[in-house]
């Protein structure tokens, strides 16, 4: 039997005013590997989380969660976090600490290799042309015919070389997914 390797823990941490005030070496170094090596740790210390979170609507459900979080709440959610080279499923859980700080504690639960996709890739240069990506689950949008995964997104809008820009959103699947599971949450504290 092949022993797997232990799973690595990504971490941060954010004080009371929402500044990162503690990152891992494992984070740093899956941000190296996957398009964030500008993520160096001058540019993240004391930064406040949210220049690092760009649309709006995921702003929101980021500061709902550390809402319910800092009255007490452990957090987990499920989102994916994808490369140019492969797929994956993270478990994110967000914990409250007493001085009011926050822990983030993240871990792939799933990996797969997949082609590689140039649109992905932050290395790549850019078209003017701008596509829409989910924050949360990883699918583009395709104008007047919904979400999909990013292969199949590529195929229905024909995109050729070099790449359109990704701008991040949520979609409403994934927003409304959230929003329930925070009121489930609520329900289950109620009386």
């Amino acid at each position: 039997m092949e022993l797997l390797p232990a799973p690595r823990t990504f971490a941060y941490r954010i004080d009371d005013h929402d500044r990162i005030i503690f990152f891992n070496d494992e984070w740093l170094a899956f941000a190296r590997e996957n398009d964030g090596a500008h993520l160096t740790p001058a540019s993240v210390w004391s930064r406040p989380l949210w220049k690092f979170i760009s649309d709006p609507e995921t702003r929101h459900l980021y500061r709902l969660i550390l809402s319910r979080v800092r009255r007490g709440q452990t957090i987990t959610v499920h989102m994916r976090c994808d490369s140019p080279t492969a797929r994956r499923v993270v478990e994110l859980q967000i914990a409250p600490l007493p001085d009011g700080s926050v822990d983030f504690n993240s871990r792939v639960t799933h990996e797969e290799a997949r082609e590689y996709v140039a649109l992905l890739d932050a290395r790549c240069e850019r078209s003017p042309d701008i596509v829409s990506m989910c924050s949360w689950c990883k699918k583009v949008y395709v104008p007047g015919e919904g979400w999909f995964e990013v292969e199949e997104a590529i195929q229905r809008m024909c995109l050729s070389e070099p790449p359109p820009q990704l701008v991040n959103m949520i979609c409403y699947e994934c927003y409304r997914s959230v929003i329930d599971h925070l009121f489930d949450m609520s329900a289950a504290d109620s009386p």
